[in-house]
């Protein structure tokens, strides 16, 4: 397994590189710890919390959503595939984001708007399903459901998939 250290404003990120991921014969995985995510609106912001599990909504009557980047890993590599992982104890409604492809000037080429299936006390991953559509750029908006008594939902992490060798 190969590592490579990515940096962002003072902030490590680690990117893997793993093996036959969507048919390629290897792929590169790079996350972000979803405490870089920020609050869309000032009521947004008014909303979220950072812990060590990530971000979180600590309003019990709104959503919350956060605007996450990430990091591509490999300098010219392509993304095609974006997952996030997160905790969701809302039960009636999921947490969800819409994640994003872009070329140079941020023009979004491949979207898709994936959801946690149902809420628990554990981890959901979220895969978004995407394809390769030759981007440079990758990046999520993400609604966190309100807080429904003591239990909070919150966005732990996101990854960015690449075709090709580190």
């Amino acid at each position: 397994m190969k590592k490579r250290i990515h940096g962002i404003g003072g902030l490590a990120v680690i990117g893997l590189a793993i093996g036959g991921l969507n048919g390629t014969s290897e792929a590169n995985q790079s996350w972000a710890n979803t405490n870089l995510c920020v609050g869309a609106t000032p009521g947004d912001i008014g909303r979220i919390t950072y812990t060590n599990y990530g971000v979180q909504n600590n309003n019990t009557t709104a959503a919350a959503t956060v605007e996450c980047g990430t990091v591509v890993p490999g300098g010219s590599n392509e993304p095609f595939d974006l997952w996030f992982y997160a905790y969701d104890r809302n039960s009636t409604t999921n947490v969800c984001c819409t994640m994003y492809i872009t070329d140079f000037n941020g023009d979004v080429l491949e979207s898709s708007a994936p959801c946690t299936s149902g809420s628990g006390a554990s981890v959901q991953l979220v895969t978004g399903g995407l394809t390769p559509v030759g981007g440079s750029g990758a990046n999520l908006s993400c609604s966190i459901p309100p807080k429904q008594g003591t239990s909070l939902s919150h966005l732990t992490r996101t990854l960015v998939f690449t075709a090709g060798a580190l």
